[in-house]
């Protein structure tokens, strides 16, 4: 019915709705005028439509019978203004609109006239600051909330469905790789632009050839009269039930030389600092295998085949910039310098200093299904409560040196250390499907580490005199280390048949390093004057080391087990890529100023870019690597006091991996971007390891001597455009996966006491798993496939002529399938998300901010067997957030502040008692003081107490739901200085 309704709406206005068309051409040389914007409004009403004129000056409307007033604007000539009538009636034709070239300078015409608040410049999306209100002493990361498509949650900023890893400040990095550091230090009131863009590497961006390795990025352009003074803020505050907080900010800028300054202290769970996770201290597992696995999957990305918004350079790329749970009292400090030393040194640098203790209390209820109908279920209960403390230091330096007009250096090298001290308890109980219990298991555990890991490059690079011809050689070093020491003492209780009870003391004392050595060599040549070669070679070698004990006392005597686990990966890697520039650039004045104009304002390193992405052009790139690499992993074990055994390991992988890109401009206003590429990704060694990890002696793993590689083909498309007379744009994505011999796991689950017979690498061990346990071991599977669609569209709406809005809605579509085993079945798990969201956010004033939101996931989870696992649940959230400043003449009146949010999240489809929303109310008043660069303010966070986290998790054989405890109700007395102290520019 709905779609009938729609269908009859559009027939009705196709019905009514006249042709209106024209052409614009120059006055005094009678050429057209390409890209001239032409829009047309009601007698004083708003804009109703517009178009952009083509090459041949031409545009076409669509406007219902009336009146209308019609508007001419291009760059370097004076707006043309002329009335309009539509009549019902045939196609109206305006025949040749004449604009005089302007005697103003282009520059006093810029000014007014490039103001849309979206702009669309190369494959940038570049956003308008002063289209997008904010109050008065925001942060940047209050007006980059308000802009289409870009969302921040839970500390991590998300921009067209990507994570956002790097925020630029005029386009150089700020605060390293941490983009909340660099938001929540820059105010919004001194942002003129906003841009984001898929940033490449920098060696692609001196060879102009596109690698794949691209990072969503936002770059804030300044405004020039802000680059000169000191700004910044300091607040303290204290409430109830002894909260508080402390910090400030403050920046030194002048022009080239820039010194920011932070420091921070609360217990009321702000992070605004990024966190390497080195140890793992936040989840389970093995942290040294998930470091080595990540360090040899990187070898299949060496020369970049990362997908574009991919996982961004190197390993090191997990960050929790909020902590994940429960309560945490955070310290920190950091500061940031950078500056330009004559032509040949540009210098940035940061270093940052944090210490958070967390405290949290868990209850996770899981379903565990025992065979293949629902009717063989265990039911396991935990509770735990855990205290972490942690200290990291974090160093990035980056230095771009100048040696002649032809050579240059670029340096980057990163620093990371990380300690810390875990303490948990845990009560655990198993009940069988008629809820009589099974067992029950006590458990207390310590775990102190720490860890150390850089990630260093060095960069040359050379330009011939030919145009287009490079040289370029890269050096990486990246290292990783850890030590932890975790115990654990546990009672365990068992209830089936006579109770029996035991105690278990174990120590699991481990030290493990990681170390990767790459280098490779780019070289370019141009061909002719729209065709370019590129040869490559990389190579990698990866080494690394395991030092593992395990002791646990048994009748009076120590019991001890030793492992020791090297590994090493050596891979060559040559390759060619080839570029072809295609079509016909447009060449008109006012395309060309406009295109000069965009480059001008491009962040650093995507002026070529640029150039290679005019309108009209069609940029192809393909190519070929061939990778080559021998891998081996060693292992000795002894028990107690026999002899040890060993196990050896050597594997070679041969493949082909190609990539093509497609880039073009099909006009002023838009941009598209096809990219493919293929990459492999190495089985790690735990993975390959065949031995018995029975840490759970629920849940035993082992690994697969004979996997092979994973192998992937990505498709990667981004369309985006711009209407200049609507000022609404439409950015479309998709990104699909497809793996081949994907390494997936093989899950055996005992319904009852089984013997399975393992085939291992030496030979067939027979493995007794009692009922309700189950095996996983990973195998090579095909058919392994996602999908993911994102739309966003966004404009402008003025409601009663006074009231400006922005109205930006997104629809993000999810699909996978993921094949595993389970009990030699193959089953294929169809996951399916679908999430549409609807922003509002306001454009009056800056004494007037608010935003309205609400977004719904539907998630779907089907299976072909193991029906009983199948998911259906939705998530839906709502948000509005308000502030309003006031404004009068007395002094008494004038200044005061009131805030409001208000976030509802609802989730249905758990299990009972689950099914909760969770309203969360939060409000502040405030006194602007000191000719408003001071605040007195009163805020209660949770006013409903309300505040909840629930997750629920499927896995292999287990749906489980998790509740944590999080921050209730507080009130919070604070008072803020703002510090603004600019000299212009």
């Amino acid at each position: 019915m709905l779609a009938r309704v729609w269908l009859f709406a559009l027939v009705s206005v196709a019905a009514a709705a006249q042709v209106v068309v024209g052409v614009v051409a120059d006055s005094s040389s009678g050429t057209p005028v390409l890209g001239a914007t032409v829009s047309v409004q009601r007698p004083g009403g708003p804009v109703v439509g517009g178009a952009i004129t083509d090459r041949s000056g031409g545009f076409s409307l669509r406007l219902t019978e009336g009146f209308y007033v019609l508007h001419v604007r291009s760059i370097g000539y004076d707006s043309l203004v002329r009335p309009l009538r539509v009549r019902a009636s045939d196609t109206l034709r305006l025949g040749t609109l004449r604009l005089r070239p302007s005697s103003v300078q282009a520059r006093d015409v810029i000014v007014e006239e490039a103001a849309p608040r979206i702009e669309v410049k190369g494959d940038t999306l570049e956003y308008n600051a002063s289209q997008f209100k904010t109050e008065r002493n925001a942060d940047a990361d209050k007006l980059v909330a308000k802009l289409p498509g870009v969302e921040i949650e839970n500390g991590q900023v998300r921009a067209q469905g990507q994570t956002v890893q790097r925020v630029l400040v005029d386009g150089k990095p700020f605060f390293g790789q941490d983009p909340m550091a660099t938001l929540r230090t820059i105010p919004a009131e001194i942002i003129e632009r906003v841009q984001v863009f898929d940033q490449m590497s920098d060696q692609a961006q001196f060879t102009r050839f596109d690698d794949g390795q691209r990072i969503k990025t936002i770059n804030l352009v300044t405004r020039p009269d802000r680059r000169n003074g000191q700004f910044g803020k300091l607040y303290a505050g204290y409430g109830e039930n002894t909260r508080y907080t402390a910090g400030a900010n403050v920046n030194y800028w002048g022009g080239d030389q820039r010194l920011s300054v932070m420091g921070m202290s609360n217990n009321i769970n702000q992070q605004n600092f990024a966190i390497e996770d080195l140890l793992g201290m936040f989840g389970g597992g093995n942290p040294f295998m998930r470091m080595v696995g990540s360090a040899f999957r990187a070898m299949g990305r060496s020369m970049g085949r990362n997908r574009p918004g991919g996982d961004g350079p190197g390993f090191l790329s997990t960050f929790l910039v909020t902590p994940s749970d429960g309560i945490t009292q955070s310290h920190a400090a950091a500061l940031n310098y950078m500056n330009e030393f004559g032509s040949w040194l540009d210098l940035s640098g940061s270093y940052f200093l944090n210490t958070s203790s967390n405290n949290a209390e868990q209850s996770l209820d899981r379903l565990l299904f025992l065979g293949d109908s629902a009717t063989q279920t265990q039911r396991n209960m935990q509770r735990s409560s855990a205290e972490t403390r942690n200290l990291n230091h974090r160093l990035n330096l980056r230095a771009d040196i100048t040696l002649d007009s032809m050579n240059s250096l670029l340096l980057t090298p990163r620093f990371t250390w990380q300690s810390t001290d875990r303490s948990s308890t845990a009560l655990t109980q198993t009940l069988a499907q008629s809820d009589a219990l099974l067992n029950a298991l006590s458990t207390q555990s310590k775990t102190t580490g720490n860890g150390f890991s850089t990630n260093s490059e060095l960069l040359y690079r050379h330009r011939f005199l030919t145009d287009g011809r490079t040289l370029s050689a890269r050096l990486q070093w990246n290292q990783q280390t850890n030590a932890s020491d975790p115990s654990t003492s546990s009672l365990n209780a068992y209830y089936d048949g006579a109770p029996r009870f035991d105690t278990l003391t174990t120590a699991q004392p481990q030290d493990g390093t990681v170390r990767t050595l790459s280098a490779n060599m780019l070289y370019t040549e141009p061909l002719a004057e729209r065709q370019q070669l590129q040869l490559g070679y990389t190579i990698t070698n990866t080494t690394s080391q395991l030092e593992r004990s395990w002791t646990q006392p048994r009748n009076g005597q120590e019991f001890r087990a030793d492992w020791h686990t090297s590994s090493s990966g050596l891979e060559h890697r040559p390759g060619i890529r080839y570029k072809l520039i295609l079509g016909s650039p447009d060449t008109s004045a006012a395309t060309q100023l406009m295109q000069g104009l965009m480059r001008s304002f491009a962040p650093r390193g995507m002026g070529r870019m640029m150039r290679q992405s005019d309108v009209g052009i069609w940029n192809i790139e393909f190519g070929t690597d061939l990778q080559l690499l021998n891998f081996a992993v060693d292992q000795s074990q002894s028990l107690a006091s026999a002899a040890p055994t060993t196990f050896a390991l050597t594997r070679q992988f041969r493949a082909l991996l190609p990539t093509l890109s497609v880039t073009t401009r099909p006009a002023m206003t838009s941009f598209f971007r096809a990219w493919y590429s293929t990459r492999t990704n190495l089985p790690s060694p735990g993975q390959l390891q065949e031995a018995l990890d029975n840490t759970n002696p629920l849940q035993l793993s082992i690994g697969n001597a004979r996997l092979g590689q994973e192998y992937t083909h990505s498709l990667w498309l981004t369309y985006g455009t711009f209407d200049l007379a609507s000022a609404s744009s439409l950015f479309v994505s998709l990104n699909a996966n497809l793996t081949n011999s994907r390494i997936a796991t093989a899950t055996t689950i005992a319904a009852r006491d089984t013997t399975i017979a393992l085939d291992l690498a030496n030979g067939t061990q027979n493995l007794i798993l009692p009922a309700g346990t189950q095996l996983s071991r990973p195998t090579n599977l095909d058919g392994y496939w996602n999908a993911t669609a994102f739309v966003l569209y966004s404009r402008p709406v003025t409601l009663f002529d006074a009231v400006k809005l922005n109205v930006s809605g997104t629809l993000a579509l999810t699909y996978q399938r993921d094949p595993s085993l389970v009990n030699g079945q193959e089953n294929i798990a169809h996951s399916t998300i679908v999430t549409p969201g609807l922003s509002i956010t306001s454009n009056i004033s800056e004494n007037l901010d608010f935003t309205l939101s609400g977004r719904t996931a539907w998630n779907t989870v089907l299976n072909t067997i193991r029906s009983q696992l199948n998911q259906r649940f939705a998530t839906h959230t709502i948000l509005a957030r308000g502030t309003y400043i006031t404004s009068d003449s007395s002094a008494w009146l004038d200044g005061w502040v009131f805030s409001t949010e208000f976030n509802y999240v609802a989730t249905v489809g758990l299990a009972e008692g689950y099914n909760v929303g969770v309203p969360l109310l939060n409000l502040a008043v405030g006194k602007r003081i000191l000719d408003g660069r001071g605040e007195v303010r009163l805020s209660v966070f949770d006013v409903l107490n309300r505040n909840n986290s629930i997750t629920r998790n499927v896995g292999s054989g287990y749906v489980e739901d998790v509740q944590t405890t999080v921050l209730r109700r507080y009130a919070l007395l604070s008072v803020t200085y703002f510090l603004r102290a600019f000299r212009g520019s």
